[in-house]
């Protein structure tokens, strides 16, 4: 058996539609095959998504619980998998994801792209996989993520239409598709077109992500409404290489989807000199109909009709049972529950009027004086300052 699959860093599964006429949409309708155009990641950045991919397991099993810079190759993973099948893989990758680790447990032989004629190097190397037998070809691009970079805004969505539609068409269009068994394309998580920094950051725009797979000599594409996961890639080749485990795990080879799909998420992406600020701080449940998103303050309810979402109140019981799934599916949603419980307790108790040693507490007014008194109207005015800057 001989696959090909092809990564494409940061492309929102949105993009993609069956009934638009841009050279995306148009790549996949003539391609043959099937879209799975509700499948979503766990984790909305590249590390842990990866890891998801590679491993096939769930987001509360990972070894990287947040955002991380360098993902650590596990005993489980697609390339050991592959390996004790005696099957052989191979990658071809840009430097930033390989010099993370990010494609560590995919594949035995990994290269770089190089800055030199890259669509010659790219057409070259899949040339070469086409007569691979007991072989898994990968290839990594990053083109997304940097024209999202460099153009941003609704923008970078018809741009990335065009480009990457284009892009594929080059580097496919003189490959023999039917020399491959299986052909799939995915993507690890999508983007807004701004940044929100509260509880809309969890989206179709950043957790649905792309999902297709072509069998040898499908001409056709169809699709496929059923919820999926970006774990189904790894479960799909392990059942094709009749490595079931006798778990009845969801892949794509099946009519059947997810029940629902935990997902957890930032709504800081700040950084400073030792990385990244924030730990996770807003969670989802996507079922095939719902999505449900909370960052413990605050709560959203969709119901999806017509590939559009309306915003309804949840019952009492579904926010149970949601909550339920959060709580033993996630990596810190309990961790912050716990946090937020016991930050309204504390705002419970009343402030005292007194201290412990009886005497009466200062007013603000009384407190202003004695600070000007001590330090001057300059000092007093440089707290201030200081004091604001800190609140930003």
């Amino acid at each position: 058996m001989n696959i090909l699959i092809i990564f494409l860093d940061m492309l929102k599964g949105d993009l993609i539609n069956l009934e638009s006429n841009d050279n995306l949409s148009n790549f996949f309708k003539e391609f043959g095959g099937t879209l799975f155009s509700k499948t979503y990641t766990s984790a909305c950045e590249t590390y842990r998504s990866l890891e998801i991919f590679q491993t096939g397991k769930d987001l509360k099993e990972l070894t990287i619980k947040n955002r991380s810079t360098q993902i650590y190759e596990r005993k489980e993973s697609l390339k050991n998998m592959l390996a004790d099948y005696n099957y052989t893989s191979s990658l071809l990758g840009e430097e930033l994801n390989l010099k993370t680790g990010c494609y560590d447990g995919i594949a035995q032989d990994i290269q770089v792209i190089q800055e030199r004629n890259p669509m010659e190097q790219i057409i070259n190397y899949l040339k070469k996989a086409e007569n691979k037998k007991n072989h898994l070809t990968f290839l990594g691009i990053e083109f997304v993520h940097e024209l999202r970079s460099d153009f941003g805004g609704k923008l970078a969505d018809d741009i990335i239409r065009e480009k990457i539609g284009k892009f594929l068409n080059n580097i496919l269009k003189n490959i023999s598709k039917d020399k491959f068994d299986y052909i799939f394309f995915f993507s690890d998580h999508g983007y807004k077109n701004e940044l929100s920094f509260d509880i809309n950051m969890i989206s179709d725009d950043r957790a649905k992500i792309l999902m297709f797979m072509r069998k040898k000599n499908e001409n056709e594409t169809k699709e496929d409404t059923n919820l999926h996961s970006i774990k189904d890639i790894y479960h799909t080749i392990k059942n094709l290489l009749n490595k079931s485990d006798g778990n009845k795990e969801i892949d794509l080879l099946s009519n059947l989807g997810h029940n629902y799909i935990v997902i957890e998420d930032y709504k800081n992406w700040s950084k400073d000199e030792v990385g990244y600020i924030t730990l996770p701080d807003i969670w989802a449940i996507r079922t095939s109909t719902e999505f449900y998103i909370t960052d413990i303050l605050e709560n959203r309810y969709y119901i999806e009709k017509m590939k559009k979402y309306e915003l309804l109140e949840l019952s009492l019981d579904k926010k149970k049972k949601y909550n339920e799934y959060l709580l033993n599916e996630t990596n810190y949603y309990k961790d912050k529950l716990d946090s937020f419980e016991i930050e309204k307790k504390i705002k419970s108790i009343k402030n005292k009027n007194i201290y412990v040693n009886s005497e009466k507490k200062p007013t603000k007014k009384i407190v202003i004086e004695r600070y000007i008194q001590k330090y001057g109207v300059i000092g007093f005015l440089k707290e201030i300052f200081r004091i604001m800057k800190k609140g930003r």
